[in-house]
């Protein structure tokens, strides 16, 4: 290994994009920035292994470059790294290299110079439909300087931006509070926190009683209903209310709160099913919404647990035609290099839902995950499917290799093993009821039936229990 290659300057530059290297050596080639020619070497060097900065030796680089001190460099250039992406942040955010204009022209000209500079910044922030938390703190923010500009000069036309500045920081105080109340929510929920929330109810009375001066942020009223959320008493009804004014706002909000309510509606509906309730319907709905209106590829790119918990939950709606067109359709966002045995697996998933065991059986051929997460899934299916066809020698085998997986693999929670453990207790006793079942009277399998139907309802940690309780009823037929 190169001994650069650890250095904090190869570590933050691995995190570049060829294109952003590619920038950055343009950077440290600017006199503005940078007159030490030896630097701009050092990076053109970098830059042909970025970013792979073990191909090259400290030695080679000190050569090539003519560096005296290459240690020295490198504690520079990370400095001149840190000011590039300063740069390159302020450059991707047009509110806030608007206000940082305008502030400082703010403090050197004054009169109609100024006026015309507040008129852009505010134009710039008004174009929104509905401002982001960001555009709300700039929006403050340009209030902030133009009252700096008005009592400089009393003549422009700025004689209601105080009451201006006030709205704004209300608004961006509101919004805040609200987001922080409900990440203290989640947490608690968690991590077993507790947090004092202060305020809340003199906000919500804040909100609920200016209709008008909140009008342009339906947002806030979406915040107010995602609190509710969190609370036992939140019905069905209310959710499917919750949910369509999600739907009705997602032109007029900006995308990140879009994205937030989809996954606290997402995880209302999990928790509502692990409760045992019915609302994989619901679930199924909200995530087919973030699918359809483009929500769950963040920079071309899925996470392959969400791509399987997707067609799980498709799944288990019935909806087997839309599960398969999306296995085709967002497969390519996988950017594992399992793409084609995840692929497999989920197929065999949709296969065996639909009574095709064959079909299932073979696409499972094709799969030898590492991944943990995937072998779970994987080995179930398996077993699953040889219990559907009876093939209980494979059973009992299959059964005997997760059991030595489970108490191998470390990296497994308690609760994972506990859940799988009493999985695999329950299919061979399954099986061997299937086995036996010729040799018991039809009494002796209904008591049969009946004690391992109790055992399973009455297990807290088991994996796949509505699949095993179907099982045990389609035993008796």
């Amino acid at each position: 290994m190169s001994d650069i290659a650890g250095s904090k300057l190869c570590v933050l530059l691995e995190t570049f994009s060829s294109k952003e290297m590619s920038k950055f050596v343009d950077f440290i080639a600017s006199p503005y920035y940078n007159k030490n020619q030896v630097f701009v070497d050092i990076v053109r060097v970098m830059e042909k292994v970025h970013p792979n900065f073990s191909k090259i030796k400290k030695e080679k680089l000190e050569l090539v470059t003519k560096s005296k001190n290459l240690n020295n460099d490198m504690s520079a250039l990370y400095k001149l790294a840190e000011q590039y992406l300063i740069t390159v942040h302020t450059e991707n955010r047009p509110h806030l290299k608007q206000y940082i204009k305008v502030s400082e022209l703010n403090m050197r000209i004054s009169g109609k110079s100024i006026q015309k500079h507040f008129k852009e910044t505010k134009k710039q922030i008004d174009e929104s439909k509905i401002k982001s938390n960001e555009e709300l703190l700039f929006d403050f923010l340009a209030d902030v300087e133009i009252d700096k500009g008005y009592n400089k000069d009393t003549s422009l036309p700025y004689s209601e931006v105080l009451q201006d500045k006030s709205y704004s920081l209300d608004a961006f105080y509101v919004f805040n509070k609200l987001q922080i109340y409900i990440e203290m929510s989640v947490r608690e929920r968690l991590i077993s926190a507790k947090y004092k929330k202060t305020f809340f109810d003199e906000i919500r009375a804040f909100i609920e009683n200016r209709p008008n001066e909140f009008s342009k942020y339906p947002s806030l009223h979406l915040y107010l209903r995602l609190i509710d959320l969190f609370t036992e008493e939140f019905t069905r009804e209310e959710f499917n209310v919750f949910l369509n004014s999600i739907k009705e706002n997602i032109d007029v909000s900006p995308r990140s709160e879009i994205t937030n309510f989809i996954q606290h509606s997402i995880n209302h509906c999990i928790k509502k099913v692990n409760n045992g309730e019915d609302y994989i319907q619901e679930l199924f709905n909200i995530m087919k919404f973030q699918v359809d209106n483009d929500f769950l590829v963040v920079n071309s790119f899925v996470h392959d647990r969400s791509y399987k918990n997707i067609i799980e939950v498709a799944i288990r709606a019935k909806e087997f035609i839309w599960a398969e067109k999306f296995l085709d359709s967002y497969i390519q966002y996988i950017p594992s290099e399992d793409k084609s045995m995840i692929y497999n697996y989920n197929q065999a998933n949709i296969l065996f839902a639909q009574g095709d065991y064959k079909g299932a059986q073979r696409n499972l051929t094709f799969v030898n995950f590492k991944d943990v997460f995937y072998q779970l899934a994987y080995r179930s299916l398996q077993i699953k499917i040889y219990l559907e066809t009876k093939d209980t020698l494979s059973v009992e085998s299959s059964v005997k290799n997760f059991k030595s997986y489970l108490k191998r693999e470390d990296s497994l929670a308690e609760i994972q093993k506990n859940s799988y453990t009493s999985f695999l207790k329950y299919i061979l006793k399954l099986s061997r009821i299937f086995d036996k079942r010729v040799h018991y009277s039809r009494e002796e399998l209904t008591v049969k039936v009946s004690e391992l139907s109790k055992e399973i309802e009455s297990e807290k940690q088991l994996a796949d229990k509505k699949w095993l309780i179907k099982q045990i009823n389609l035993s008796l037929h």
